[in-house]
């Protein structure tokens, strides 16, 4: 059928189960065309078309259907009137990633951070509107889903939770849930003979005996859930008749689905690490992407590379905690490299920052890597637990700065606001490797307390060697230009410093490399206020609370006037588009800077 007409989901109920596999099978290549274009999360979508197909088939009376943690739903968005707009996936002006409010009345949640949908679920149950959260595996291990689990299963109504289990979440699953839905997987005896004992409640403690002969209890069943599963995820009549079992309860209920992560494209289907969760564009025929140049490489492949040598030297002393992102943040080698001491701790932050302070007062050097988006879900902890107690930590904040494509949920233009609220918290912000290696050596082996490194989602200009030894680094800025005689000066940091660097020599404008946000290099702001000379801050965060107003502080404090023009993004979320299509969107781009400079000037 013609995917792009379809207005709304009412049409499902026509079709015959033959066509409901076949409209399957469309939907999925045309995703794969899309993201092959416009990159996205492909695996988890690909996995997920026959559940979203029977749910919304299913359910027609009103429900609404909220997809933990939204990167999911781009087959609910095919079905809801949005095939036409979802070729702009993901472009400036074009559909979410994510479900989002802004788009369509079906998406009655903006979800793009893990573990809500249960939590969200509750809420709107209060006001008797119905939903149904289809949760993943992966994100059913954040603390927010076991706190909402806890509340729901008191609630006598009937809130149906699809519990998506494709044993993977970014990359594959640790811990005890995963362990426990193993074990579910391999019951498929017992629930097939359980469907008959169904259908006559006389055999009731019959069904009980085999079950204690052959299945325990699960964790679901002991919260008081009526559990149902697991069942197959991509069988159109099984996902029916348990929809049918659920409907029928006036209790919380969860259905165990089992998908095929990546299903219907052979390279993510058989991706063990994570490589096609998300993607950028590819080559449908080969599965080719684009990589960095051999002789490039990411901030967080740089760190990657120092972190295996410094295990090489300090073995089971350096511990890395990682909440779940290990292929994303190229730490896929450091992981195989380290063993044991590499610790996935799952879709967990906030547990994954305590657990790391702990590690880190016991004696241990500990890195925890995490992006910036996420990092905001463990603010608490980075307080009480890290910054309180003086923990030595190395935090590498990935993501950091502009992001292009994914959305306002995923920018890392706000790390800089909320770790400058933390006292007792370094704030460090590499422009090039050297910085990089320099700043980890201090934080590792000169100092003894918490540092952020701010590490920007770009790639560095040149691979370099580095040792591992003590380092210079003094908290120093450093004047970058060398102009004599300036005419100006412009502040800016991390990977800033060489976007800026060529325009602004064509100014006699010295460019100074604000390499530590906090603390602030203070002889530098004093040697700079000279002549009433002005004094431009470019940011790649939101001025009104990043270093611009600490650097505004500090000159209020001393009573000294200063000419200041900052030039940074507004308190706002922050959308989708190329970096570059961002920055001009704001007024940001090198041509509006130069013009705006030309003008003060």
């Amino acid at each position: 059928m013609d995917l792009k007409s379809i207005k709304d989901p009412t049409f499902l109920k026509d079709l015959s189960i033959a066509e409901l596999e076949e409209l399957a099978l469309e939907i999925r290549k045309y995703i794969i065309e899309v993201v092959s274009k416009r990159g996205g999360h492909l695996s988890s979508n690909l996995g997920i078309v026959e559940l979203t197909i029977a749910l919304h088939r299913y359910f027609s009376n009103g429900e609404k259907f909220i997809f933990d943690v939204g990167h999911q739903s781009y087959c609910h968005k095919i079905l809801t009137g949005r095939a036409q707009e979802f070729e702009n996936l993901r472009t400036l002006n074009g559909i979410s990633g994510f479900q989002n409010r802004n788009e369509s009345s079906y998406d009655i949640w903006e979800v793009a951070h893990s573990s809500t949908s249960i939590a969200a679920q509750a809420g709107f149950l209060e006001s008797n509107t119905k939903v149904i959260s289809i949760i993943g595996d992966g994100a059913l291990t954040g603390g927010e889903a076991f706190e909402a689990l806890n509340y729901l299963a008191t609630i006598k109504k009937n809130a149906i939770i699809i519990l998506n289990d494709n044993n993977f979440s970014i990359s594959k699953n640790v811990g005890f849930i995963r362990h426990a839905l193993d074990k579910l997987r391999s019951t498929r005896s017992y629930i097939k003979l359980s469907d008959k004992n169904r259908k006559n409640y006389r055999l009731k403690s019959i069904k009980n005996a085999i079950k204690t002969i052959f299945y325990r209890p699960t964790i679901f069943d002991d919260m008081g859930f009526k559990y149902y599963g697991p069942i197959d995820g991509h069988n159109f009549n099984e996902l029916f008749k348990y929809f049918n079992y659920a409907e029928r309860q006036n209790r919380p209920v969860i259905i165990h689905v089992v998908t095929k992560k990546g299903k219907g494209f052979i390279p993510a289907e058989e991706d063990a690490v994570g490589a096609w969760h998300s993607t950028s564009s590819f080559d449908i025929k080969t599965g080719a992407r684009k990589e960095a140049p051999e002789s490039k490489e990411y901030f967080t492949e740089a760190l990657s590379r120092y972190l295996i040598k410094f295990y090489d030297i300090y073995q089971e002393k350096l511990k890395v905690v990682m909440p779940a992102m290990t292929y994303p943040s190229n730490m896929l080698e450091l992981k195989e490299h380290m063993g044991k001491d590499y610790i996935d701790t799952g879709i967990t932050e906030p547990f994954a920052t305590s657990f790391s302070s702990a590690l880190a007062l016991s004696g241990y050097y500990v890195c925890l890597p995490v992006y910036s988006s996420f990092l905001q879900r463990a603010y608490d902890q980075l307080f009480q637990d890290i910054a309180m107690q003086n923990a030595h930590i190395v935090i590498a904040v990935d993501k950091s700065g502009l992001i292009p494509y994914t959305g306002k949920t995923h920018q890392g233009l706000y790390d800089i606001s909320y770790l400058k609220t933390i006292p007792n918290l370094k704030i460090l912000a590499p422009s090039d490797a050297n910085e990089l290696y320099n700043m980890l050596n201090h934080a590792f082996l000169n100092y003894n307390g918490p540092i952020a490194i701010h590490l920007p989602y770009d790639i560095l200009d040149k691979k370099i060697d580095f040792d591992i030894s003590n380092s210079s680094y003094d908290y120093k800025w450093t004047k970058i230009n060398n102009i004599i005689n300036p005419k100006a000066y412009l502040i800016t940091y991390s990977s800033m410093v060489s976007y800026l660097k060529d325009m602004l020599k064509k100014y006699d404008i010295e460019l100074i490399n604000a390499n530590s946000i906090s603390p602030l290099d203070e002889d530098m702001l004093i040697s700079i206020k000279d002549d009433n000379k002005p004094i431009f801050i470019y940011e790649e965060a939101i001025g009104d609370t990043s270093l611009t107003p600490s650097i505004l502080s500090f000159y209020n404090n001393k009573n000294i006037n200063i000419n200041i023009k900052s030039f940074a993004y507004p308190l706002d979320f922050i959308g989708m588009g190329s970096k570059e299509e961002l920055r001009k969107s704001y007024g940001l781009d090198i041509e509006s800077i130069e013009n705006k400079i030309k003008e003060l000037l």
